[in-house]
């Protein structure tokens, strides 16, 4: 990219060795960072012009059908590893790339459902266990199904 970037500006000069280095310490608000992985359709879709259009007939839609902010809400859910770390630091050679970290087999998940309202509103997240039978301390005493 930065040779094409010189050569349209008519500079044929090969870049050294060391140009990203350099370049980095030249400018302090650029950073090297560690990429993530995303499908190229999604990554297409997600231009500034898709997610306009995309705005713009939703609001129409919603405008047209009467559909008012308070009514409209997203809901998320994830998982999470219990007693299982996302992200560790470990000590290894220099001369490593990678270190594995060995996760547990038995490691039990929880589930987490939020909703948020296009209007601000939220309701209290639902968490959920694995579990055979209800325990009645997960319960505020007057709420315990039945």
């Amino acid at each position: 990219m930065a040779t094409q970037i010189l050569r349209q500006n008519h500079d044929f000069t090969p870049l050294g060795n060391a140009w990203i280095s350099q370049f980095l310490s030249r400018q302090p608000r650029v950073a090297s960072i560690v990429g993530r992985s995303i499908e190229a359709p999604r990554a297409q879709a997600a231009s500034p012009e898709v997610i306009q259009a995309f705005l713009e007939l939703f609001e129409r839609t919603r405008i047209e059908l009467g559909i008012h902010y308070e009514d409209i809400w997203n809901m998320d859910e994830t998982g999470v590893a219990l007693g299982v770390g996302v992200n560790s630091q470990v000590l290894a050679s220099s001369r490593k790339k990678k270190a594995y970290v060995e996760s547990p087999e038995n490691r039990e998940w929880v589930s987490i459902v939020e909703a948020v309202s296009a209007a601000g509103q939220k309701l209290q997240a639902l968490v959920i266990f694995k579990g055979k039978s209800l325990q009645t301390t997960w319960f505020p005493a007057q709420n315990i199904p039945n």
